[in-house]
């Protein structure tokens, strides 16, 4: 199938002008697929993402993925550096990429502005080891848009769901995350730039600090953070939903996040700003159950505790 991206004129003899279409090409992903086929429609879809992304790759092209189950088979994630879309047939409640909890496993890095993730869940990262690349579990977002996704019951040393240093994160859901390290930080996302917008960042869980985000850059907004841990009672952590030190939230509710000890229920500042947010029905076993602010760089504007 083919879907036509842009067409240029170009001028032959006669004076007559004739379009030349570059072209996208749509690959197919089914449960039932087969990985010998060339994938160009349903009746002849492959069964491996991965396989589609290679197909895309060289036509700049669209993965479609039918419903169900596709395991990650991968040595470590799936890349996509070109400007491919992958999308999802019916949206993420019907379609997963399950990284099968395999260690060093994740699930996707997305590195090209014009590249475009939707409508999937991605689940079962696991990627608990000490070394140069601690995480995150499930996705890292360097570039591009990922969008309308559910990233949940992933595990990393660092990171437990997302890390993101460019790009948008966008109507996405980051859920049940952890991070089983003796150090680990952001049990959701660790965000260093880029923009998460209109996200639900819920019950990701800490070793250490940021139970929801862990945060030195980028932008938050509309997004609600609840419901999210740090460590435990014995270990000194610090956000119970969000660790700061730099960056933006803006129009955020944080809300039922427990467990930071010593401070910050809610939120830790030690830089960045927090603008017209909501911040409810946190709780720190000392410290600051809504707010900890460590030092005079942090801003705290418009917001409501």
């Amino acid at each position: 199938m083919k879907l036509i991206r842009s067409c240029l004129p170009a001028v032959f003899l006669f004076a007559i002008s004739v379009p030349i279409c570059g072209a996208e090409t749509t690959y197919y992903v089914a449960t039932n697929g087969n990985n010998s086929s060339n994938g160009l429609s349903w009746a002849a879809a492959v069964s491996n993402v991965e396989v589609a992304v290679q197909l895309a790759n060289l036509s700049t092209g669209i993965v479609v993925i039918g419903d169900g189950t596709f395991a990650i088979t991968n040595a470590d994630w799936i890349l996509v550096t070109n400007a491919i879309t992958i999308r999802s047939l019916n949206g993420p409640t019907y379609t997963a990429l399950d990284a099968q909890n395999v260690p060093l496993r994740r699930i996707l890095y997305v590195n090209n502005a014009l590249a475009m993730v939707s409508g999937l869940t991605l689940k079962r990262g696991s990627y608990s080891t000490w070394s140069g690349n601690n995480g995150p579990g499930a996705l890292q977002l360097m570039a591009g848009t990922v969008s309308n996704c559910i990233v949940t019951a992933n595990t990393a040393y660092y990171y437990g769901g997302v890390l993101m240093a460019g790009g948008v994160l966008v109507d996405c859901v980051i859920h049940a995350n952890t991070t089983d390290g003796s150090t680990g930080i952001g049990g959701g996302i660790g965000l260093s730039g880029g923009e998460v917008i209109n996200c639900i960042i819920s019950n990701n869980v800490v070793s250490i600090s940021g139970g929801g985000v862990t945060m030195s850059g980028g932008r938050m907004r509309d997004c609600q953070i609840m419901r999210n841990t740090p460590g435990t009672q014995f270990v000194p952590t610090d956000g119970g939903g969000v660790y700061m030190s730099g960056g933006t939230l803006e129009r955020c509710v944080i809300k039922n996040n427990t467990g930071a000890f010593p401070r910050g229920g809610g939120v830790y500042m030690s830089g960045g700003s927090l603008v017209n947010c909501l911040v409810l029905n946190n709780a720190s076993l000392s410290w600051g159950g809504g707010i900890f602010m460590n030092n005079s760089t942090s801003r705290v504007i418009h917001t409501t505790v």
